[in-house]
């Protein structure tokens, strides 16, 4: 089961409205419980945006803890970075980064990708470590990118 980049599709699909209103939201489901290797283009986050992928994302990912399971949270470790990256944190995506990289047992390759991420978005890293601060919640242990 390799990486496919199912976002042209998707998306053309979502633009052309081949998938009813009251369906976007499960759409969006299946493709999260995906394997996602490649973050969306421009265009592509654009028509995203409009259908609420991300929202529906980070509730799946932050939210429900995806990103506790270790298939999916290595699979689509592209996909939280660049989650990350691209809208504001808050406090439960602060929580549940936390919660999964504060204990020994935890998906191994996202923590490497977290860990380059805030070593690399300085920004990123004061904007967790003031919400954290803010909410009282402890800086992970094994994200020590979050610690400097």
């Amino acid at each position: 089961d390799s990486y496919r980049n199912d976002w042209p599709i998707y998306c053309s699909m979502l633009r052309n409205r081949l998938i009813s209103e009251p369906d976007i939201s499960s759409a969006h489901e299946r493709v999260i419980n995906r394997k996602i290797g490649f973050p969306p283009t421009e265009e592509e986050k654009r028509i995203l945006d409009e259908s609420n992928f991300f929202d529906v994302f980070r509730q799946k990912a932050f939210c429900d803890r995806l990103i506790n399971e270790f298939e999916w949270a290595n699979d689509n470790s592209v996909l939280v970075e660049y989650y990350l990256k691209n809208y504001n944190l808050d406090c439960e995506v602060v929580q549940a980064i936390y919660y999964v990289f504060d204990k020994p047992n935890h998906p191994f390759h996202l923590a490497e990708v977290l860990n380059a991420f805030f070593a690399e978005n300085t920004e990123k890293k004061a904007e967790f470590k003031a919400i954290a601060e803010s909410e009282n919640i402890d800086l992970p242990q094994h994200l020590p990118a979050l610690s400097t």
